[in-house]
């Protein structure tokens, strides 16, 4: 469960500072919750899709589909 700290960690650290960074150009703040937003869903969107894999594949579509969506709703670990 260590990885799963150092990966939120590590997202969290490139986030921030993708969002501190100056700017050629300036973004509005709406833009920059949008990358904030953008960069959870994703991490939980792809841990969703890794999920029904672990430890074996799934044994048909059903099967990945209820795992994905038990993970989208609960903690995979």
């Amino acid at each position: 469960m260590w990885h799963r700290h150092v990966l939120w960690a590590a997202l969290f650290f490139v986030t921030l500072v993708a969002l501190l960074l100056p700017l050629r150009r300036r973004h509005p703040l709406a833009s920059r919750a949008a990358l904030a937003l953008g960069v959870l869903a994703t991490y939980l969107l792809f841990e969703a899709l890794a999920a029904p894999f672990y430890p074996g594949p799934p044994a048909s579509w059903s099967e990945f589909l209820s795992v994905f969506l038990t993970t989208l709703e609960r903690d995979p670990c």
